[in-house]
């Protein structure tokens, strides 16, 4: 279980709209859904080729109070970085008192493979 006293970091869950600009580009926008409080817990750094390129990838477990609605298609913004989530798993009883999300910060070393 999460210690409260733990929760010292400020998180902002994101929605993410997709729309296509006046000329036809797409667009991605974001509006804040949700600010908490959260035990921050860096899990896993790696590197990886995505269509050639060099990713380093880093993956943070966030665990905030529970919130109704969030989901896959959100992003945790944390100390400026946007990260995508791949998991949201709730914690506690059936009263769902707390969410883990699991989600990932990518960014292109600029190695070409």
């Amino acid at each position: 279980m999460v210690q409260i006293g733990k929760m010292d970091r400020i998180i902002r869950i994101l929605n993410i709209s997709k729309t296509l600009d006046s000329v036809g580009q797409p667009q991605i926008t974001t509006s804040l859904f949700h600010k908490a409080f959260a035990y921050v817990v860096p899990r896993l750094g790696k590197e990886i080729f995505i269509d050639g390129r060099e990713m380093a990838v880093r993956t943070y477990k966030f665990k905030i109070r529970y919130k109704e609605g969030v989901h896959e298609e959100m992003r945790v913004e944390y100390e400026g970085e946007q990260y995508d989530i791949t998991n949201i798993a709730p914690l506690g009883d059936r009263n769902r008192h707390f969410l883990e999300i699991t989600a990932e910060y990518r960014k292109e070393t600029g190695i070409k493979g």
